[in-house]
């Protein structure tokens, strides 16, 4: 079979390397000499046509030649060279040859998926219409769709916007001339080969002060993903020109599809990537494994702060180490593909990549992401590999400054979870004589010992530290109650702080539910009795990490039961009753429960969407005749779990009516008498449970 390929891009390149360590010779026509010097070696294998041509020279090429097949992988917006090379196989077909031809088709493109666009991006037809609307623009723009289309930006910008427009083009001596013809400044000319990553992208919006970013939708390949974060990130305007909708008159594939029509298989370079714990920053905290894989790296990846590290240490024996500040799953695979792309026809059989994150890469690390993206990508049959190398994390750290071991403590962290993960530190502390936790800050630690403190545990020492292993280490201990007041240095330190809190009281975890009445501070509000409450709360079906509203919570029994069975959870309460409230709070603090919040205020007004962000299940105590309001409220938060205690007829008639009306699951009713020995028998009463 005699192949000729069309194109000068990176998948025409790419195909044409595959063939040649597939032994399969061809011939890959490209439109420029430019096309041909960016090609990685030569080969016996491969033909190189430089040229343009219209439809009836590729005729009389593919007759001259004799191809059977034509693969077009030229760009997706090379709608002409399509069109011709279309119009060449069914001219030669209806001469009595047989040409199949074949139209190589990239990924779908950004234009297509318009409910995942970020706000910043507007999308046009074509370029005149892209021209237009920067002209009523401000502001540097940075054009990337090549030199061909170039003079309809300046023609329409015109004289008094050219100033405004830098051009990216590719360094020939066309692209170069065209930009010089149409009155584009030297010092607005950027001839460079890409691919750009989204760094580089980034790098050049802040050096011209760019304002607009024009692309064209050229896919993943063609560089407009990282082109998209890049704009993103800098707070840009990106203006994507669509593809052009047109019938290519031949088969379409993709690029797999092809190398499967051709059984080659893929050539890639094998790599290996290991992602390894930097420990707390120090180079002297780093394991001698860690030090020698950053050494042996290719490529070293990870925070810009860290890779300065890596850079700083001057550990790479290879001058042509690269260094690139992406940490995300999909930011590294991204850029590992792009440079594989560009390695695949060199000599390399291996490519040694480090991925480095702060701290331990087995807690609270991104390692964990990446690590299972790259296993996906290996179980998908990409030849690469994956290895961890842990570091040393701040806890070990301070365990081993404050002489605690922590193989019986509660480790977790607050560090970029919001206030509901403080609050889930503080609840664990109540059962636990060790706590360690990573923080956000030392503001925290200070919200931290405050919800501590008003949960009657203020006598909790708490460990601050901050910057461990460096010069300027700092280590503080005082109890929550002092932290809380604001008597401990460091409340303005912007510094992230790693923290030890030591409950010289530890209660005993809660298993079950049904603590007995005298285990509550009683007054003249009505309390449920102790087996309604258990349950009641059987009934939630709660979870560990649960968040509950209770509404009408009278004395805080039943919230007082449920937030000691949900460590990582939280309980908002709720009485219009101020005698109630303040025995709920009384309660929540006699059973030291921080994942407490009680609130004054009525149902259904206190169910808004902000108090009900979040809420899992909701116990209906008490309702003021109002139980159909609260319950229309509820219906609009899908998923949500409602347990009711029933006892008048009223609430059970206005009950039964609205379920009758309103779809509900797991429906269940259970009527119930505690009678107990000695004890006059109280009214029954009904336990009702759904969900809406």
């Amino acid at each position: 079979m005699k192949i000729l390929i069309f194109g000068g891009t990176s998948e025409a390149h790419l195909l044409s390397d595959n063939l040649i360590k597939g032994g399969i010779a061809h011939t890959l026509s490209v439109a420029t000499s430019y096309g041909e010097q960016i090609l990685k070696n030569e080969s016996a294998l491969r033909k190189v046509l430089t040229g343009r041509m219209d439809d009836k020279t590729m005729a009389d090429c593919i007759i001259a030649e004799g191809y059977d097949l034509i693969i077009d992988a030229t760009h997706p917006f090379a709608i002409e060279v399509t069109s011709n090379i279309a119009k060449a196989a069914k001219s030669v077909n209806a001469g009595g040859k047989s040409v199949k031809a074949i139209r190589l088709i990239r990924d779908a493109g950004m234009a297509g998926d318009t409910q995942n666009l970020s706000e910043n991006v507007i999308i046009y037809d074509d370029s005149t219409e892209a021209a237009k609307a920067l002209k009523d623009t401000s502001g540097n723009i940075l054009l990337t769709t090549g030199s061909k289309e170039l003079h309809t930006f300046t023609d329409i910008l015109g004289a008094d916007d050219i100033h405004r427009l830098y051009v990216r083009v590719i360094p020939s001596i066309e692209s170069i001339k065209i930009c010089e013809a149409a009155g584009i400044e030297t010092s607005h000319i950027i001839a460079m080969q890409g691919p750009f990553d989204k760094e580089l992208n980034k790098a050049m919006i802040r050096q011209y002060d760019i304002k607009h970013l024009i692309t064209k939708d050229s896919g993943k390949s063609g560089g407009t993903e990282d082109k998209a974060e890049a704009a993103a990130e800098c707070g840009i305007k990106l203006h994507l020109i669509a593809r052009p909708l047109t019938d290519v008159g031949m088969e379409s594939m993709s690029y797999e599809e092809v190398l499967a029509l051709l059984n080659v298989k893929p050539a890639c370079v094998h790599t290996d990537i290991t992602l390894i714990g930097m420990g707390m920053g120090d180079v002297s905290g780093l394991t001698v494994e860690a030090l020698d894989a950053i050494k042996q790296a290719d490529v070293i990846l990870g925070s810009k702060r860290l890779i300065e590290i890596c850079k700083d240490i001057n550990l790479s024996d290879k001058s042509d180490k690269e260094y690139s500040a992406v940490y995300k799953a999909d930011e590294i695979l991204g850029y590992l593909g792009g440079r594989l792309n560009r390695e695949v026809s060199s000599n390399d059989k291996k490519i040694q990549v480090a991925v480095v994150f702060s701290g331990d890469s087995g807690y609270n690390s991104g390692c964990k992401a990446v690590y299972e993206a790259i296993k996906a990508e290996e179980d998908k049959g990409a030849d690469m590999s994956v290895r961890i190398i842990p570091g040393i994390s701040s806890i070990s750290c301070l365990a081993s400054r404050i002489g605690r071991a922590y193989d019986y403590a509660f480790i977790c962290s607050m560090h970029g979870k919001g206030e509901a993960s403080i609050y889930r530190v503080a609840s664990h502390v109540r059962t636990n004589a060790d706590v360690f936790a990573l923080t956000g800050g030392f503001e925290d630690i200070v919200k931290l010992a405050g919800i501590l403190t008003d949960a009657d545990m203020g006598d909790c020492e708490i460990t601050a530290a901050a910057d461990m292993s460096y010069p300027g280490e700092r280590i503080v201990a005082e109890s929550a109650e002092r932290f809380a007041a604001g008597d401990v240095f460091g409340k303005e330190d912007k510094a992230l702080y790693t923290c030890h809190v030591y409950n010289p009281n530890p209660l005993d975890a809660s298993v079950a539910a049904g603590l007995n009445a005298d285990e509550f501070i009683r007054g003249e509000v009505p309390m449920t009795k102790e087996e309604v409450r258990t349950v009641t709360v059987d009934k939630l079906k709660l979870k560990r990490d649960s968040r509950v509203m209770d509404i009408g919570c009278g004395t805080g029994s039943v919230s007082v039961e449920i937030a000691r069975l949900i460590p990582d959870g939280m309980v908002y309460s709720y009485d219009v009753n101020e005698e109630a409230v303040e025995l709920t709070k009384a309660n929540v603090r006699k059973h030291k429960l921080p994942n407490v919040v009680v609130r004054s205020g009525s149902a259904p007004e206190v169910l808004n969407e902000e108090n009900l962000e979040g809420i899992t299940h909701v116990f209906i105590g008490g309702n003021k005749g109002r139980l159909s309001e609260i319950l229309d409220t509820l219906k609009e938060k899908s998923g949500t779990r409602i347990v009711l205690n029933v006892v008048t007829d009223r609430t059970r008639e206005a009950l039964t009516s609205w379920i009758k009306n309103n779809r509900v699951s797991e429906y269940e009713e259970i009527n119930m008498q505690v009678i107990r020995s000695g004890e006059i028998p109280e009214n029954a009463i009904s336990i009702y449970s759904f969900v809406v």
